[in-house]
């Protein structure tokens, strides 16, 4: 069919000869190939009726779709030989392109032959290399602003991603901290980033095990960190030592203070002490004690110094006069006697610290009057004391009558002069009645003084002989040849009625209470 320009064409143009039938029906028969046999002569494909100089090819229907600036290009700048079998990578048409290129120089930096990789079709001289997409390390912050020889001085394949291998000059030239000299680590990425070298991002609180509080925070980092600073002690005394030696009220080195500084010191000061003496001893300080110079009771060191009082107060306990305790004995418990709000007024409590509590006259009496020796172990009997007392009685001479020495069975704490003893009344009437006057001492009676409760009768009265006493009191029920049985006829010295004693014999001490 004629179709285009081929409806205006002579016959003879395509039917050259007189018999018509065997004119070609390929465009090639007619259109010869110019194309110096590099196409094929399929020259509808690229040509059409209409117009034979306006190409219509669809280069899409091939594998490389041509987009920006190859839609541009004169075909045979790519296609200079064959078109069928032209290769599609960037290289085998831009390898001079890659060649000539000095900023970066492609060739000595052996970059990849993979154009597309940083060129596209847009733009050849923009590249769009995606250092994030193609590599291992992302360029971020200040890292995207920099030309590429800046990291990249030789091979871009070989190159290093470790930050030292760009910035080793510049740990090496820096002195504030020296990082050579203090030998830091080159994992600059520890105190530096991407975004701003200066100054660093290194955070000591959650870098190390050793955060920063108080006065540390501004300190200098080579004032700690002197020589390694990955080996820097962290005990307080590594850097306080001088410090240590140096301070003498109190004198740490003297008294033999622990190095270990934290327990009386915090980072915000070292002046004044944090250290408590209540919650970090055993002695907590109290009344008096609160406000006392250290060095009057730590006066050899202070760790292991005993809390025992007398270990400070033995110098009282021996100068004491009033009374002295030394040459009394006193016991160095001196909590017993004293305590810390008053020390020179005693605490001591006779009644419940000893078996002798002080009553009625004994209160308030001067301890020396009783104590004379010694405090510990003194006799509890009146008589230690009372002995002139029991030896200078005229009225009633207690030597003469050979008084037993128990004085409390006469006498109280109230009122020593006035006896509460009644002979009379609690026992046998010897003052009144028939034995009035009858007696002198009372050895009369009472021969065995150290036993007042035995007692004799016949040594004034009838019946001495044994045998005529018991003639006579042969009917008497319960009688027998003793003063007790005397007391059972004979109480308060009156006689009983013989019918009294024989019908109703009574027991002793039935018989004396009677």
């Amino acid at each position: 069919p004629l179709v285009g320009n081929h409806k205006m064409i002579d016959c003879k143009r395509c039917h050259l000869d007189s018999v018509l039938s065997v004119a070609g029906k390929k465009c090639i028969s007619c259109h010869s190939n110019v194309h110096n046999n590099i196409l094929e002569n399929d020259c509808e494909s690229c040509h059409n009726s209409e117009t034979w100089n306006k190409i219509s090819f669809n280069h899409s229907t091939t594998s490389f779709s041509l987009k920006g600036q190859h839609q541009k290009v004169n075909c045979n700048q790519c296609h200079t030989h064959d078109f069928n079998n032209t290769p599609t990578a960037c290289i085998s048409c831009h390898l001079s392109d890659n060649e000539k290129a000095t900023n970066p120089n492609h060739t000595n930096l052996k970059f990849p032959s993979e154009c597309q990789n940083c060129h596209n079709s847009e733009s050849w001289s923009d590249t769009n290399f995606n250092h994030s997409l193609y590599t291992k390390f992302k360029l971020t912050e200040k890292h995207m602003t920099l030309t590429c020889k800046k990291c990249h001085p030789g091979d871009f394949q070989q190159t290093e991603s470790s930050c030292i291998s760009c910035h080793l000059l510049a740990y090496q030239l820096t002195k504030n901290p020296n990082h050579e000299l203090a030998v830091l680590s080159k994992d600059c990425e520890l105190c530096h980033n991407q975004t701003l070298w200066k100054p660093s991002i290194f955070n000591h609180n959650s870098g190390t095990s050793f955060p920063l509080h108080g006065a540390h925070i501004k300190a200098d980092c080579l004032k700690c960190h002197i020589s390694n600073f990955a080996k820097t002690p962290t005990a307080c005394v590594s850097c306080h030592l001088k410090d240590y030696l140096a301070t003498k009220n109190p004198d740490h080195v003297q008294a033999k203070f622990s190095k270990d500084c934290q327990n009386c010191h915090t980072t915000s000061g070292r002046s004044p002490s944090k250290f408590d003496h209540n919650t970090a001893t055993n002695f907590p300080l109290k009344n008096s004690h609160v406000g006392v110079e250290c060095k009057i009771c730590h006066t050899n060191g202070y760790k292991g110094r005993s809390t025992l009082c007398i270990s400070c107060h033995l110098i009282e306990y021996n100068k004491v006069i009033y009374p002295n305790h030394v040459a009394a004995n006193f016991s160095k418990e001196c909590q017993l006697c004293h305590n810390d709000k008053k020390w020179e007024q005693s605490i001591f409590n006779h009644n419940t610290t000893t078996t002798f509590p002080l009553t009625g006259s004994h209160i308030g009496i001067d301890c020396r009057q009783c104590h004379t020796t010694v405090f510990s172990g003194t006799s509890s009997e009146c008589y230690s004391c009372h002995q002139k007392d029991y030896n200078n009685m005229i009225s009633l001479s207690h030597e003469k009558s050979k008084f037993p020495t128990s004085c409390k069975n006469c006498h109280s704490t109230t009122a020593w002069k006035k006896t509460n003893f009644n002979h009379d009344r609690d026992n046998f009437p010897i003052f009144s009645k028939t034995h009035k006057e009858k007696w002198i001492t009372c050895n009369d009676c009472h021969s065995n003084l150290s036993n007042f409760i035995e007692f004799s009768c016949i040594k004034c009265h009838k019946h001495a002989d044994k045998q005529e006493s018991d003639s006579v009191h042969i009917k008497v029920n319960d009688y027998t040849y003793t003063a007790k049985s005397c007391l059972t006829c004979h109480p308060k010295g009156i006689v009983l009625p013989h019918n009294s004693r024989q019908t109703k014999p009574l027991g002793v001490a039935a018989k004396v209470s009677n």
